[in-house]
């Protein structure tokens, strides 16, 4: 993460193989992009390798909200390490139409949230990583329903819901993104007890977070490498072709997806197997999420304001 740009044009800007074909470039300023008034639908142009929705405030994570018709993409606004009470929570249709751009705001008197990165969905509730603190929302409402201050954490970032409670990685960075040691994985169970699920020497730098078929799974940001947790310890490390690793997901098939800083790429493959490009040329890929129903993959591009949309097969 090597830049941080606080507001977007509320523009949707679509894509033709791989390149951009219109959008009007964000204006530099630092406030956050104004609230969308209605609902405007991006356009597709025929053949189009993807759909770019703009209008977006630092967006780090996108979560598939299941048996909904919308998405939730994470707006920082600002840098990841600032309290601010500016972040907010944008409700994006699955043809990604910007519906609510607000609809959980940091900036309301009844709602904290500085810089909000990961989610989860989890006993009818959303958990939002943010800094060293979870807050917790409806997650059909979004109003607030409380918050778990992690004591010890320093930068908390991916969320993943499992079937007896929430984890988050803490990636133990400063506001340089120098390691401070504070590395971790919490557990957050459904009574709201917080349990060091990992930490320690061969944990550095944890980012995306996945739990599929009772497994945990994470990716490091600060290596190649993603590896499985079983028993308090590092199983099935594997390398991928390029570092600063970031969101990880699965597409129900067996394989896996992971996207990378450093090969500005979303990687797919089998554990134990080979990986290989699956999306490419994409700048700042952060928390990725896919959309099995959809057979789309979600690309949050971190400094460019923007969420991605990608059909696979």
């Amino acid at each position: 993460m090597t830049r941080f740009l606080a507001a977007a044009a509320l523009t949707l800007a679509t894509t033709s193989c791989g390149k951009k074909v219109e959008q009007a470039p964000p204006p530099p300023v630092k406030a956050a992009a104004p609230d969308a008034a209605v609902a405007v639908p991006p356009t597709e142009p025929e053949n189009s390798g993807f759909v770019e929705v703009a209008g977006f405030a630092t967006p780090e994570s996108v979560l598939v909200v299941e048996g909904q018709e919308y998405y939730l993409v994470s707006n920082i606004n600002g840098g990841p390490l600032d309290i601010d009470d500016n972040g907010f929570i944008s409700k994006v249709g699955v043809d990604g139409t910007i519906l609510e751009q607000k609809w959980i705001d940091g900036g309301s008197d009844k709602v904290k949230l500085s810089a909000p990165k990961g989610m989860a969905i989890f006993g009818g509730k959303l958990y939002v990583a943010d800094i060293t603190s979870v807050r917790m929302f409806d997650a059909a409402t979004g109003a607030p329903t409380g918050e778990i201050a992690i004591e010890g954490a320093s930068f908390l970032n991916d969320m993943a819901a499992g079937s007896d409670g929430v984890y988050v990685s803490d990636t133990g960075v400063d506001g340089t993104f120098k390691g401070n040691g504070k590395h971790a994985i919490y557990k957050l169970d459904a009574a709201g007890k917080v349990i060091k699920y990992v930490a320690g020497e061969g944990f550095e730098a944890p980012n995306g977070v996945l739990v599929h078929d009772g497994q945990v799974w994470v990716a490091s940001f600060g290596s190649k490498e993603f590896y499985r947790i079983d028993g308090g310890k590092k199983v099935d490390p594997q390398t991928m072709p390029t570092g600063g690793l970031d969101g990880l997901d699965h597409l129900g098939d067996g394989r896996l997806v992971v996207s990378s800083w450093e090969g500005k790429t979303v990687y797919v493959g089998r554990p134990g197997a080979a990986f290989t490009a699956m999306i490419s040329d994409v700048e700042s890929p952060a928390d990725i999420a896919v959309d099995r129903a959809r057979k789309k993959i979600l690309v949050p591009t971190f400094g460019g304001n923007t969420v991605r949309l990608y059909n696979y097969k």
